[in-house]
């Protein structure tokens, strides 16, 4: 429970201050372009929920912070 909120501390401040992050803001966090994520997502690989908002992917950062947190073969 602390590793998730440390975690969401942490993206709290890559994300600017907001609740969410762009594909952009997530690429370094997990080493995945934002065009990969794109086809990711389509395939329906990337295990971590996102909104679409005026066309853009918004992901919540307590949710890349759950996913993150999660062991690694929960990630599939």
């Amino acid at each position: 429970m602390e590793q998730t909120s440390n975690l969401v501390a942490y993206l709290w401040t890559r994300s600017g201050g907001r609740e969410v992050l762009t594909p952009k803001q997530l690429e370094p966090i997990l080493g995945i372009s934002a065009k990969h994520q794109s086809l990711l997502r389509k395939e329906n690989k990337l295990k971590i929920p996102y909104l679409v908002v005026g066309g853009k992917i918004l992901y919540s950062i307590n949710a890349v912070a759950d996913m993150l947190t999660k062991p690694y073969r929960d990630w599939e």
